[in-house]
C-alpha cells in the first residue's frame, strides 16, 4: 500500500485510515451539527489524537496563491496574505518622514559636514563609504574625519527637534 505524505508509516496495518477517519468525520459532523474535535474523530475512529492530526495534516491539498477567495470578490490568495519581506505602509511612511526631516535638520549643518554625514552614512542618495575611503577622498586625517563627524553629530543632536526625537522611540 503506498500512501502519499510524511508520517503515514504510523497506519502500516491499518486497511483504510484516511477513509476510517473522513467515515467518522462525516458521522461525527451530521450526529454533532458541527466539525468534530480531534480528540472526538481519535474516539471515533480508534486511532491516536497524534495519528489523527498527522493523517489530517498530509490529507489537505495545497492551495493555489491564485486561488479565489470567496464567491463575490476576485480576490486571490495571493493578495490577502501578508509579505512579511514588504515594509507596512505606516512603515514606509514613517520612514520617509524621518528622512525629510534629517534632510531638514541637516540643512543647518556646513556644506564639508553634510558631506562627511552623508557619506559615512549613506544619506541622501549617497553610497556609504568606510571612515578611511571617506578621509582620503576629502584629503583629511581619518581622526580630522572623526572630528568633523563628531561636531556634525553634535550639531544634529541640538538641533533636532521633537518631531525627530519621536522616531527614536
Amino acid at each position: 500500500m503506498a500512501l502519499i505524505g510524511t508520517g503515514w508509516q504510523h497506519f502500516r496495518g491499518s486497511p483504510s485510515p484516511i477513509s476510517k477517519l473522513r467515515k467518522a468525520d462525516r458521522q461525527l459532523a451530521q450526529t454533532l451539527g458541527r466539525v468534530p474535535t480531534f480528540e472526538e474523530l481519535s474516539q471515533a475512529s480508534g486511532f491516536s489524537v497524534e495519528k489523527v492530526l498527522l493523517a489530517m495534516g498530509s490529507d489537505r491539498s495545497p492551495l493555489s496563491l491564485d486561488a479565489v477567495c470567496g464567491d463575490e470578490t476576485d480576490t486571490t490568495l495571493a493578495d490577502v496574505l501578508e509579505d512579511a519581506a514588504t515594509p507596512s505602509p505606516e512603515e514606509t511612511v514613517a520612514a520617509t518622514l524621518l528622512v525629510k526631516h534629517l534632510l531638514d535638520a541637516m540643512k543647518s549643518l556646513a556644506v564639508d559636514e553634510r558631506s562627511v554625514l552623508e557619506h559615512r552614512y549613506g544619506i541622501n542618495l549617497v553610497d556609504a563609504l568606510p571612515a578611511d575611503q571617506l578621509a582620503a577622498r576629502m584629503n583629511l586625517t581619518r581622526e580630522q574625519l572623526r572630528q568633523m563627524e563628531g561636531k556634525a553629530m553634535q550639531k544634529l543632536r541640538k538641533s533636532c527637534s521633537s518631531h525627530l526625537r519621536e522616531f527614536l522611540r
